[in-house]
């Protein structure tokens, strides 16, 4: 059974910068190297008429463009609007994942601002096959969002985040491979269905190492893609890639102090080629 790729339109203009990410689906599929086979999947009959009228068949996950999973919660919408009814719109992510993933052996989810640089290498599913089963580019945030990972608690002071709290999983392009490893995934965002997504992916490597045991195990471990870059921002990524086979530009405005962008439209390839930190 081969892999897939996945990729899916959900949310709607509460959100700020929705219109940009209906722009952004059409850039998407303008660009010259298209990875294949791609599923793509779409909250909202909207949305999905959207895709629809692109030339894409998608499948429908839900009739609402912001799936609540049953939440019975007033709508209260936090953080832009990607927070409602104490639910993340980054959760709506990984049931597309799961069924891609009952049609295919192995997938990789890929943001919309996620590109492929070139023609799909011969090795590439052989390659990412190796290591483990989940696997998404280490990156150093801002926030310490994995805050559980206690360095050492002082007397009267108490515990002391480790600075690797900071160093969480890229959320652009995640590869699965086999359903237990999704299943995982989906229980720990169903026990926190408002954190945001790369919360969520710490959450789960942690699982997976049996305890974070830092970010150079990450990489020996088998975590660690070969081929993804995050392309101006590479510069946040712990590893620096050993092929760029995709790419991710930010192209649309960020929610937070939200305005006109300044970042021009990018083509597949036109990146800046910066160094990755080694912390």
């Amino acid at each position: 059974m081969s892999g897939c790729f996945v990729r899916a339109l959900f949310g709607d203009a509460k959100i700020p910068n929705f219109q940009h990410v209906l722009d952004e689906v059409k850039w998407c599929m303008a660009q010259p190297f298209q990875p294949s086979p791609t599923l793509w999947f779409a909250y909202g009959r909207e949305n999905a008429d959207y895709l629809a009228s692109l030339g894409v068949e998608p499948l429908l996950m839900d009739a609402d463009a912001f799936c609540r999973f049953g939440s019975e919660r007033e709508e209260q919408a936090h953080h832009y609007a990607t927070v409602r009814h104490g639910v993340s719109v980054w959760r709506m992510k990984y049931p597309c994942i799961r069924a891609a993933m009952e049609r295919h052996g192995e997938c990789i989810w890929l943001d919309l601002d996620t590109v492929l640089t070139k023609p799909l290498p011969a090795d590439f599913w052989p390659r990412m096959a190796d290591g483990q089963p989940f696997k998404a580019t280490l990156q150093i945030n801002c926030r310490k969002r994995a805050g559980w990972r206690v360095k050492q608690t002082w007397p009267g002071k108490g515990p002391q985040i480790d600075e690797d709290a900071r160093k969480t999983p890229a959320g652009a392009c995640l590869y699965f491979r086999g359903l237990e490893v999704v299943d995982k995934l989906l229980a720990l965002y169903a026990a926190k269905p408002f954190e945001y997504d790369l919360h969520i992916l710490a959450m789960l490597t942690d699982n997976l190492m049996g305890g974070w045991k830092g970010w150079r195990e990450y990489k020996t471990m088998g975590f660690e893609p070969y081929c993804h870059s995050l392309g101006s921002y590479e510069k946040r990524q712990i590893f620096k890639p050993e092929e760029r086979v995709f790419v991710t530009e930010w192209r649309k405005p960020r929610l937070r102090g939200y305005g006109p962008t300044e970042t021009p439209y990018m083509l597949a390839g036109e990146f800046r080629d910066v160094k990755a930190v080694q912390p």
